[in-house]
């Protein structure tokens, strides 16, 4: 018999809460963020079968990975709570799709004569589409299928809580982050095991060793790190921070069994575990290393993903890493909670290579503000790592760091060369906006973005000097008005049919592009208005085309990038022949961009109850500067009582364009440049940053929190700290007892009240 079936954790339930209100919202497609542990697969799950309780019936679901472990793992999962659903496979040799889940990989389906196949077999497009890891693969397999696809909900699911990442991914999903729970929020509500970080200066010279293609090469890094001088360097930290069940990443096999003799030549039971003869058994290694028969499992490229191991307390990074996606994978194989476990030990080798910032840096975040690397090499400040957690990097290896700090004349300059040396490829604009920048500042200094680009020495690198001013077919000026945002809205549909060359006919067009404007509920309250639609969402299609053929489309054919011939929408670009894939690439960035940058203003004016604010600054400290009380005349006024989202009461000052006082009740220091630096880091409201806070009215008054998904609090709204009586409380309350340490009180629990 089936497993009982599991019932969604709290923090689960808080994912699908949000799930269930972006797609009232009319969204297609979002991004969910859920470390390693919290079970995102599970929650995929858990989403679809409230879809299938609102269908009906089970719905078609097609469910994308990059690794068929990953597929297999999932499947399991699904059968946990369908245990009667038939599943199909379209992975390596398979092609099966008849079945209400099919399991596919993402590089067999994005090819073209195999989507083709699966589009013709599987009939009608899937209910639910998720894309599991959606970080792996390129933009170019992912648009490709969920174009052609056109499913009633897109669920892209990652574990790693790198912002870069994110905001990469965040483009293929519609720039809707609908919940981010990273490792730090696993940690604190007590779901993941907390870590403690230790930093060794390591004594490989890395300047040695070749750098091609954002990897070290693999024979010499190999030889570097295969040394007597590190082990023993690792020795002394293994037995001062002491564990009991140790997984030690390895760069190699000659390098797993060095580790792994080395080891056991002290008597530590050792074995090597790798993808080649061999190697002992995967399987019964870890069975071992979980029942304390083994100390040590070495392993390589084995079990970044996947492994399920609770009991391991100590993970050695004897590889340097040079992605923080997989760091972060490897780290997480010992934060799943165990008993008797009370932290995970992380042992890591901090050499003289940018590599090393780039982890240093991707700790740090995982606290509950986005702390600056600089101010915790330079000046010492320590990141707000969750409860228990702690990262102690030695002063050799900090000044190695130091050295690798890129300089910037601006915040946004400085954000660019720092990503770009991270990861040895530059930023776009509309990543950078993403991340809270504001790329636009860059038009007075450099004259604009492909010019600071080239001056960076970036724009040759995709072989786009040629083109560059062909790039510009966004229109000038105010890029915030309706009519222009329609016209980003034809480019995009071209590029996404590979048609900015080849144009479309118009009426092709003028579907497509309704479809693209359906999935943005902010674009389509922008056609509210328009008279000759009763209901924009469901026009009647002559009166679209008609309206489609005069509004973008006529905007177009009245410049010199394209006319009407034929009723097709023919382009006339200033490119060279082999130019067009370069000039495509180029346009999308711009198109993106201002998309993005449209699409954060809406949303910052949105009415109702709740409105959004940027932070700008005074020229001294970080302050908030208010709506237009025209557009939004329902804003507070005067001295008004927040709640922040830990619930501490706060007072706010609301003046007619701007918030630069607020405090905590009961307290007379102004505390909000503070408060601002702790949400969005020191740089908060400096020139080029675009940070935002969000102010909701509920029916308990005002509240405020960082506006976006990254922020969960350890007592989500709608949470209390009960006491069994009022005796207790009340004798808590006598005793003084300090008012952080009251979820330790005797017989006290955290109740989650039924508030939306």
């Amino acid at each position: 018999p089936p497993p009982p079936k599991p019932e969604p954790h709290e923090i689960q339930q808080s994912a699908l809460d949000a799930l269930a209100e972006t797609r009232t919202d009319g969204r297609k497609r979002g991004l969910t963020v859920m470390a390693t542990g919290l079970g995102k697969t599970l929650l995929a799950a858990f989403d679809v079968d409230v879809l299938r309780a609102s269908l009906g019936r089970m719905p078609r679901v097609l469910f994308l990975a990059h690794r068929s472990e990953l597929l297999e793992q999932a499947a399991a999962t699904f059968r946990r709570i369908f245990p009667d659903a038939r599943f199909g496979w379209f992975a390596a040799d398979r092609a099966d799709t008849d079945g209400h889940v099919i399991f596919a990989s993402v590089a067999k389906l994005s090819q073209p004569a195999r989507l083709d196949a699966y589009l013709r077999d599987a009939g009608n497009a899937p209910d639910y589409v998720i894309v599991d890891e959606v970080h792996h693969a390129t933009a170019t397999s992912y648009r490709r299928i969920l174009d052609r696809l056109d499913p009633g909900f897109v669920l892209g699911l990652t574990a790693t809580p790198d912002r870069l990442d994110e905001a990469d991914v965040l483009g293929l999903l519609d720039d809707n982050l609908v919940y981010r729970a990273d490792l730090g929020v696993g940690i604190a509500h007590g779901r993941l095991s907390p870590f403690a970080y230790f930093g060794l200066a390591d004594v490989v010279d890395y300047a040695d060793i070749p750098w091609r293609n954002r990897r070290f090469d693999p024979a010499a890094l190999a030889e570097a790190v295969q040394t007597q001088t590190r082990m023993e360097r690792l020795w002394r930290a293994w037995t001062e921070h002491t564990a009991s069940r140790s997984l030690v990443f390895c760069c190699s096999i000659a390098h797993a069994c060095f580790v792994r003799d080395w080891l056991v030549e002290r008597g530590v039971r050792a074995v090597a575990v790798y993808a080649a003869p061999g190697s002992d058994d995967r399987d019964e290694a870890l069975e071992k290393l979980a029942a304390g028969e083994l100390d040590a499992v070495c392993s390589v490229d084995l079990f970044n993903e996947g492994v399920d191991v609770p009991a391991v307390d100590r993970v050695v990074m004897l590889r340097p890493t040079e992605s923080p996606v997989v760091f972060l994978q490897q780290l997480g194989r010992g934060l799943r909670r165990a008993d008797g476990k009370d932290e995970l030990i992380v042992i890591d080798f901090v050499g003289n290579h940018r590599v090393f910032l780039d982890r240093v840096r991707t700790l740090i975040s995982l606290g509950a503000r986005d702390a600056s690397v600089r101010d915790f090499l330079e000046r010492g400040v320590q990141p707000d790592l969750p409860p228990g957690c702690s990262i102690d990097v030695e002063l050799e290896a900090i000044d190695m760091l130091r050295r690798f700090l890129p300089a910037g004349a601006s915040e946004v300059e400085r954000v660019y060369r720092e990503l770009r040396a991270s990861r040895d490829e530059r930023p776009t604009a509309a990543e950078l906006a993403r991340l809270g920048y504001r790329p636009r500042t860059l038009r007075q200094t450099h004259g604009g973005w492909f010019e600071f680009v080239a001056r960076e020495g970036d724009l040759k690198r995709r072989g786009a000097a040629r083109p560059r001013r062909g790039a510009r077919l966004a229109p000038r000026g105010r890029d915030d008005r309706d009519e222009q945002v329609l016209q980003m809205v034809v480019l995009e549909v071209l590029l996404d049919r590979d048609a900015l060359a080849t144009g479309m006919a118009a009426g092709e067009l003028a579907r497509r592009s309704h479809a693209y404007l359906l999935r943005f509920p902010e674009l389509m309250r922008d056609l509210d208005g328009v008279k000759r639609f009763a209901d924009p969402r469901r026009p009647d299609p002559a009166r679209w085309r008609a309206y489609w053929r005069e509004n973008p489309i006529a905007a177009w054919t009245s410049s010199r990038w394209f006319s009407i011939e034929d009723d097709r929408l023919v382009p006339h670009l200033p490119s060279s022949p082999g130019d067009d894939a370069t000039l495509a690439a180029m346009t999308r960035e711009l198109v993106e961009w201002r998309l993005v940058d449209y699409l954060s203003r809406l949303r910052a004016e949105a009415t109702g109850d709740a409105f959004e604010c940027v932070v700008i600054s005074n020229k001294r400290d970080p302050i908030i500067k208010l709506p237009s009380r025209a557009q939004r005349p329902d804003l507070p006024n005067g001295e008004t009582d927040v709640r922040l989202p830990d619930g501490a009461a706060w007072r706010f000052r609301f003046m007619k364009e701007f918030c630069n006082v607020a405090r905590p009740l009961g307290t007379a220091t102004n505390q909000l440049p503070d408060l601002l630096r702790r949400w969005f880091g020191p740089n908060a409201g400096r020139p080029g940053t675009g940070f935002r806070v969000r102010f909701t009215r509920s029916p308990d008054g005002w509240w405020v929190e960082p506006a976006s998904a990254r922020v969960v609090p350890l007592a989500p709204r709608g949470s209390v700290v009960m006491f069994p009586s009022l005796r207790a409380a009340a004798g808590y309350a006598l005793a003084d007892a300090r008012a952080d340490r009251v979820a330790d009180a005797p017989g006290v629990e955290t109740v989650r009240l039924p508030l939306r």
